[in-house]
């Protein structure tokens, strides 16, 4: 996995993060985007805290040593219906 982030400057992940865990956050997402708030909104929240903690280690892991939370992370839902519209969701 070290070979592909180097690489390609990214990992896809998949079935290293518990589903469960990763479908509260999406679906905490979902609900605050209906009542008008941006997903940025979700880290009010334990559910994406969560998430990001059980992928520290693994990160940690990847770089080689520890690694610091860079502050101006952000959260964000696409959209694959509006995207193909043509239309400017985010």
């Amino acid at each position: 996995r070290r070979s592909e982030l180097h690489a390609r400057g990214f990992l896809n992940l998949g079935g290293v993060l518990p589903a469960g865990l990763a479908q509260e956050t999406r679906a905490l997402i979902s609900a605050l985007q209906r009542q008008g708030w941006p997903p940025i909104f979700a880290f009010v929240y334990d559910a994406p805290w969560r998430l990001v903690a059980r992928a520290w280690t693994l990160v940690e892991q990847l770089m080689d040593g520890p690694c610091l939370l860079e502050p101006s992370f952000t959260a964000f839902q696409l959209n694959h219906a509006r995207d193909r519209a043509g239309e400017r969701y985010m």
